[in-house]
């Protein structure tokens, strides 16, 4: 069986879902980092930060969300968001098992981070 694709919202390129980040439409119509398993309308972007800025720059997230209404889209918030929901989720494989690297999520997600840290290092903005 293959992997599913999607395609990031920000530079349009498709990839495998579990390369890619997920975003959600919180009720208040603010965008968040979708938790581990939820279920809903959600987009997928890079773990890039350029991707991030051509979403909101080029209206992919405002087009992604427009069946279920108005979105509020911080990038800055988002990014940080991100960051803070993948340092949760390899915290959570580190206190969980003797040797986290034997799981593929936690492979992900460590390069997720190196992703975030090569972006902020890029930019000189905080992650």
């Amino acid at each position: 069986m293959s992997e599913p694709i999607r395609t990031c919202v920000g530079c349009r390129t498709r990839r495998a879902q579990e390369s890619l980040l997920r975003v959600m439409r919180m009720g208040h119509g603010a965008l968040a980092p979708a938790p581990q398993g939820s279920v809903g309308r959600s987009a997928y972007l890079c773990p890039s930060r350029a991707c991030l800025d051509k979403a909101v720059k080029r209206g992919g997230l405002h087009r992604a969300f427009a069946r279920v209404g108005r979105v509020t889209v911080d990038g800055p918030s988002l990014w940080s968001a991100f960051h803070e929901s993948i340092s949760a989720q390899r915290a959570l494989y580190e206190r969980s098992s003797r040797d986290p690297r034997q799981h593929p999520r936690y492979r992900q997600l460590l390069a997720f981070d190196d992703a975030f840290v090569s972006a902020t290092l890029a930019s000189g903005r905080e992650a």
